[in-house]
């Protein structure tokens, strides 16, 4: 995380931007954003070494390396948009992961929390984003997951995540044919923020409130977060620090529950952790420092590379979830009919 920030800070920002100061007046807040991110990743990090310790030695049956290279190609994926848990859940049910279904969520919590911390480090000091429109972002998200966990209980997730899943695919649809490449649709001039005079900047603030209250009925916040910054005409690449920054500031929140009622496997969450931040830092020497940094893109086309990143995620992202909700649909019949026989038997 040193390296990176070091890297960020003194390498690639002055690079990018000869006029580049972290103390101005546009660099300070997302600076200090940044420095409360990492206070709250060693605060994090520690609670969770000190409260695994104990069982490193004991969970012999968890090899490390497992979840080490799981939690790599994850974190290669992370600063591209590509969530960590549901590539992490696909390859858990491929190779036997984890055994204990009812620890998959505070295992992933704890272990890609210091990685979803990076990424939002990453993310915000890199891409230009208004702060306000950041800040306000970021908070409405982790107050709709707060509202989420109240009433999840209260609605049909199945419902949910198959519509999300067809609202998905049409938006990636909607943002393919927009793109600079292809013009079918006029896109608009793209922006970094709304003011508080633009009616998008209220109706951006009420649908990350709903998207974070739709993560706890298990849909993502990454590629909606993603669909919604895009449609309302702001830059593709400007969803990546908010949806990340609000990740970033929720994560630690539960991860302590977890951690707490050692509702979690302590070796595999410390592998998962290590292994992704090398991802993440992997990915961002690929991303920044070589496809843009490297080859000198200028703003215009390394967005245009970023967007066509943008819809690949958000595509793959509604497949993916349209295909687990059949699964669910198909098993919840399958359990419906083997009761209907033990009646009838």
């Amino acid at each position: 995380m040193a390296t990176t920030l070091a890297l960020n800070y003194a390498v690639y920002l002055p690079n990018t931007d000869q006029n580049y100061s972290t103390f101005n007046k546009e660099a300070l807040p997302a600076f200090i954003i940044s420095m409360l991110l990492v206070v709250l990743g060693l605060i994090t990090t520690c609670f969770i070494v000190i409260n695994a310790k104990t069982s490193l030695a004991k969970e012999r049956k968890y090899p490390m390396n497992k979840g080490f290279f799981s939690s790599l190609f994850v974190g290669l994926l992370g600063l591209f948009g590509v969530g960590a848990f549901a590539p992490t859940i696909s390859i858990s049910n491929t190779i036997g992961l984890i055994e204990d279904d009812k620890k998959i969520p505070g295992t992933l919590n704890a272990g890609y929390v210091l990685p979803i911390i990076l990424q939002a480090l990453i993310m915000i000091s890199v891409i230009k984003v208004d702060i306000l429109t950041l800040i306000v972002l970021i908070i409405a998200a982790v107050i709709g997951s707060y509202i989420g966990a109240a009433v999840a209980n209260k609605v049909n997730k199945l419902f949910i995540k198959t519509a999300m899943a067809v609202v998905l695919f049409i938006s990636a649809l909607l943002m393919l044919l927009s793109h600079p490449s292809v013009a079918l649709i006029n896109s608009g001039e793209g922006v970094t923020g709304f003011s508080l005079s633009d009616l998008k900047f209220y109706i951006a603030t009420f649908a990350f409130l709903i998207l974070g209250a739709l993560m706890s009925f298990g849909v993502g916040l990454y590629a909606p977060a993603l669909a919604v910054i895009s449609l309302l005409g702001m830059d593709g690449g400007a969803a990546y620090p908010i949806m990340m920054g609000a990740c970033a500031f929720l994560m630690p929140v539960s991860t302590f529950k977890f951690v707490k009622d050692k509702n979690y496997v302590p070796k595999l969450s410390v592998s998962l952790m290590i292994g992704g931040i090398l991802g993440n830092f992997i990915s961002f020497l690929v991303l920044f420092m070589g496809i843009k940094y490297g080859l000198g893109l200028s703003e215009v086309e390394f967005k245009k590379i970023l967007l066509w990143i943008v819809i690949i995620v958000i595509f793959y992202s509604s497949v993916t979830m349209f295909l687990d909700s059949v699964k669910a649909i198909r098993k919840n019949q399958e359990i419906k009919f083997n009761n209907l026989k033990s009646v009838y038997k």
